[in-house]
This record gives C-alpha cells, structure tokens and sequence, in this order.
C-alpha cells in the first residue's frame, strides 16, 4: 500500500497471508481471508449539508455477484460500495454530494504460458483479472454551481500463474483489490479538491 493508502487505515490482512509472511502457510484446511474493512477509515470532511451514496450496478440489483463466479477473493462491488458508506461526512450548512457505484466488476481469463516450451505444452497458464470501478459523483447546490457531475474511473489487472499457492493467489489478488481502492481514492480525492472544491482541508 502506497504513502497516500497508509493515511486511510484501512484493514487488508487474512489469517493466510499473516501466516505466510511468518515463514509459509499451509494452504489444506486454512480459513478464508478476511473481508477488507473501512471501519477505521477517516471520512473525506465535505463542505455540503449532505451526501447520499447509491449502488446502480447490476449486482445490487439481484444479479449474480461476478467476482464470486470468476473466483476471485472478494467482492469487488461490495468492498468499493463499503469503501464510499465510509469515506465521507457533511460538514457544510448547505449543498449536497452525491456519489453513485455505476460499475465494479472483474472479469477473469486465460493467458497462455510466456514460454515458448509451456505454449507447446499447454502449461504453466495464468489466471488474468481485469478490475474496473466507475463512480459518478456530483455536487448539487454548492457555490455557483446547480449541479456539476463527474465520472471517476479506476483499473487493475492482476494475472497469476496457476502453479501458485491458494495462499499467494490469495494474497496477490487482495493486494490488486487494495491498489485499485487506492487508485480510486486518490481519484476522489483529486476531484473533491480541485474540480468540486468542497473538500475540508486542514
């Protein structure tokens, strides 16, 4: 995690990857990382009466979850939706924000091997993820502005060998999770700052 991801404290631990760091894991009968959690995150102070946070995105409309069907370790609609429900507060006398999850999906493929020998023999494959979050936020009311709206895009992709351990496959796959929140609260933050002028800093 980055200088600028270390301020947020958020979590990014599972039993596994602990263990690993400790010298190995064993990955028959170990128990599932734990969720990333913004319980600890200090919110982005706004200068607005309120803000509201809405998920549009198919999966929170009753569709099946797309990071669960890939495989993947977590929930990439669900942590970025839990990540927005904590990173901001009100503190202004009028205004208001809004910040809307339009997209946060994974999509998984095959890469083939990156050596002549594995493509002639169909080995050594990697696992490739593509991660995209778009969040449309907009300011209604503040300053001379009715409404203003932007789109604030993030990306990651992560492509892991298949001869991995299901602990390392773990832990690389909520590294990239954790850089793309990364990314996307840099993101925010920028626009916050620069383009809706609202955010309260010290």
């Amino acid at each position: 995690m980055n200088k600028k991801a270390k301020n947020t404290g958020w979590l990014l631990l599972s039993a596994c990857s602990v263990m690993l760091a400790l010298g190995g894991c064993n990955t028959v009968g170990s128990p599932p990382p734990e969720k990333m959690t913004f319980d600890t995150l200090d919110p982005f102070p706004l200068y607005v009466a309120s803000y509201e946070i809405q998920n549009q995105t198919p999966e929170n409309s009753g569709f099946s979850d797309k990071a669960e069907e890939e495989g993947f370790v977590a929930s990439v609609n669900r942590t970025v939706d839990d990540y927005l429900h904590h990173r901001f507060s009100a503190v202004g006398s009028n205004g208001k924000f809004l910040a809307v999850l339009k997209e946060a999906s994974v999509q998984r493929s095959v890469l083939p091997s990156d050596n002549k020998i594995g493509v002639w023999m169909n080995v050594d494959k990697r696992d490739r993820y593509d991660m995209k979050v778009v969040v449309h936020m907009a300011i209604f009311g503040v300053g001379d502005y009715e409404k203003k709206g932007i789109d604030v895009l993030a990306n990651r992709m992560l492509a892991i060998p298949d001869h991995v351990t299901l602990a390392e496959r773990e832990r690389l796959e909520m590294e990239a999770l954790d850089n793309l929140i990364d990314d996307l609260d840099g993101s925010i933050q920028q626009v916050l700052k620069e383009d809706f002028q609202i955010l309260n800093q010290p």
